[in-house]
């Protein structure tokens, strides 16, 4: 069954108590999956993340509310960098408006922040092996077909 990405999250499988009970459970996530450091090898803002937010909150869930606000964070600081030594509002969303490439140094499929679009179709496909969440789709990096996506774009 494949359900919301909701669901990725380092709760789930606890609050299942028993992780066979999903051996038939399928999410698409649009980012890398830094659960358990799953893409650390291959996607190196992965382990940064895992890094940091261990650190910070040691204790924290970490959830997509998190991956997301790392990746905005990211870019949010792609844009100050971006906006000139004098930042006002105005440089500010002006050099956001010119970011037509961003992917969160990889934790993220590449996306265009700069048109305002509404996202991207780039999934992974993750499920639970041997009671741990994996990667089951594509090998690497992120499938950009849209036929598994059916969100926006």
């Amino acid at each position: 069954m494949l359900i919301d990405t909701a669901v990725y999250d380092s709760s789930a499988l606890k609050l299942l108590g028993n992780p066979s009970l999903a051996s038939n459970l399928y999410v698409q996530v649009k980012s890398a999956l830094w659960l358990n450091c799953t893409d650390c090898a291959t996607v190196p803002a992965v382990n940064t993340l895992d890094t940091w937010m261990a650190r910070a909150q040691p204790n924290a869930n970490l959830t997509l509310y998190a991956e997301s606000a790392w990746a905005a964070g990211d870019l949010f600081l792609q844009a100050m960098h971006n906006a000139g030594s004098q930042i006002t509002q105005a440089s500010l969303l002006s050099a956001l408006s010119q970011i037509n490439s961003f992917d969160a140094n990889g934790l993220t499929p590449a996306d265009d922040p700069g048109a305002r679009t509404l996202g991207t179709p780039c999934i992974v496909i993750a499920g639970i092996v041997k009671g741990q969440w994996a990667r089951l789709y594509p090998p690497s990096g992120f499938d950009c077909n849209g036929v598994w996506n059916t969100g926006t774009k």
